[in-house]
């Protein structure tokens, strides 16, 4: 699925649980996205996180490349026991050490089938620049691309959401057009 505004992911990931029931979620985004509710709205962009943790067991969901939150927010799932991984600590201990504790912890809780949300926000804004939070020091363009080949084989869906087209200069579009054709390949040819 690609473009809108996050809350789009709920509903994905809802047709994905009517089919695996061992499905778990990767999020890739710069906000933890774990509010109940944000300016009235309980399905919006910042809640997107909170809602899918509705759908499936917190310990088959993942946030990476998180760098901003609010307080509440991390409180929230260090104590519920979400995975999440920093974009400090990706850029600290490399993208396969941080994706490889990730990926055990999904397995080891018996996800077989992934889900992918990509929040353009989480590539750093030096690449992506149309987004709506943008936050500075992201992922990589060779970030994203590493976790989508790492999922591949249990990967059964996909989306790309929060690209702003009228600010981002045809870099992001680039650089997603290429992301989902790869994730497409990835699927396509099974390994």
């Amino acid at each position: 699925m690609m473009g809108g505004e996050h809350s789009l992911s709920i509903g994905c990931v809802g047709a994905c649980t009517d089919v695996f029931e061992d499905v778990g979620v990767i999020m890739l985004d710069a906000h933890l996205d774990m509010r109940k509710s944000y300016e009235g709205l309980n399905k919006g962009h910042a809640s997107t996180s909170y809602q899918i943790l509705k759908l499936i067991p917190k310990n088959r969901y993942a946030v990476v490349g998180v760098r901003s939150g609010s307080r509440e927010e991390f409180e929230f799932v260090r104590r519920a026991g979400i995975k999440f991984v920093t974009s400090s600590t990706i850029k600290n201990e490399g993208i396969e050490q941080a994706l490889g504790e990730i990926f055990e912890g999904l397995e080891g809780a018996g996800c077989k089938h992934l889900y992918i949300s990509i929040d353009a926000d989480v590539v750093d804004p030096a690449y992506v620049p149309g987004v709506g939070n943008p936050e500075p020091f992201g992922l990589s363009p060779w970030d994203i691309e590493y976790v989508i080949k790492e999922a591949r084989k249990m990967a059964v869906g996909l989306d790309v959401v929060e690209l702003i087209p009228h600010y981002d200069f045809s870099q992001g579009a680039i650089l997603f057009s290429k992301l989902i054709r790869e994730f497409i390949a990835y699927v396509a040819r099974g390994f």
